[in-house]
């Protein structure tokens, strides 16, 4: 059943700052969160995920392979902006594994970023 403080926390999430991934990296933001990636070009989410570190997984989505590192989803999708650091970020610090993952779940059925299901 869907809770309305999660469809709260979803509109809030979509409507957050923006931060570049390499701001999060350059400034070590390192906490639990829910976070959609967003295209710098046409502002679209392209892919969500949870982390227990958030900077640290940031600098996996930029510098490492993987299926779901977005440099390696990136290259997958030519049509797509390349520089990860220039993705913007939005973020809602979630310290509860179980409450994270039932959000990062929430999140993707209702968004359907494209790039968590290549």
């Amino acid at each position: 059943m869907v809770k309305q403080e999660d469809v709260r926390a979803l509109k809030k999430l979509t409507n957050a700052t923006d931060y570049k991934i390499k701001y999060i990296i350059k400034n070590h933001l390192s906490f639990s969160a829910v976070y959609i990636l967003i295209r710098p070009d046409t502002h679209k989410v392209v892919y969500a995920g949870e982390t227990k570190n958030f900077s640290q997984r940031m600098s996996f989505h930029k510098s490492h392979s993987g299926d779901s590192q977005l440099n390696t989803k990136l290259k997958q999708h030519p049509s797509y902006p390349q520089q990860v650091e220039d993705y913007f970020v939005h973020y809602r610090k979630m310290d509860n594994e179980r409450e994270r993952t039932f959000f990062e779940d929430f999140v993707k059925s209702n968004l359907k970023p494209p790039l968590n299901y290549t």
